[in-house]
């Protein structure tokens, strides 16, 4: 198990960690999956550093075997668009709404084209939101 700090959490005061990167939700969506060992997972929100899945109890116990743990495989594909080859490591998994977990996963070892992918996808997003927002 690896024991480094996630980089894109901060303490809070009381302990915690809060994450500092922002994520646009997706929760909405049906268009949005990371596939992991070629199972699907819709993704919750979005970040250009990490990603949010609303598990149920058994896939988080399954997810939750390899916290901290550098994975790779990972394949996103958001809004018809697909981005393979992600290297991800589950930073937590925690209670969510109903009977659902939140993991969260960050993406590592991401190459500069990759992210500009995720960001171009991001803002995609964000323009589709906000011309649905001003009908």
């Amino acid at each position: 198990m690896n024991s480094e700090k996630n980089p894109h959490e901060k303490p809070d005061p009381k302990g915690r960690h809060r994450r500092r990167a922002t994520r646009f939700s997706v929760s909405d969506r049906d268009d949005c999956f990371v596939f992991i060992d070629s199972k699907a997972y819709l993704i919750n929100d979005l970040g250009l550093s990490s990603i949010g899945l609303m598990l149920l109890p058994a896939e988080a116990l399954a997810i939750g075997e390899v916290i901290g743990d550098v994975l790779s495989g990972c394949r996103l594909n958001i809004a018809g668009q697909s981005i393979q080859g992600l290297d991800y490591r589950i930073v937590h998994i925690s209670p969510g709404r109903g009977d659902y977990m939140l993991c969260g996963m960050e993406w590592v070892n991401k190459d500069s084209e990759k992210e500009n992918l995720i960001k171009s996808i991001i803002e995609n997003l964000e323009a589709e939101e906000a011309q649905r927002a001003s009908e």
